[in-house]
């Protein structure tokens, strides 16, 4: 769930929120191979 103070942020900076100790270049990398869906749909921010 995105919250209202995460509105405007990137998926891999939602993504480091989630999954604290996550480095930047993980989130990027799971954001871009489409390991992250919304709804049930890939997303690739």
């Amino acid at each position: 769930m995105v919250s209202e103070g995460q509105h405007g942020a990137t998926l891999a900076a939602i993504v480091r929120e989630l999954y604290e100790g996550i480095s930047w270049s993980k989130a990027r990398e799971l954001v871009g191979a489409g390991k992250v869906k919304l709804d049930g749909q890939r997303q690739l921010d």
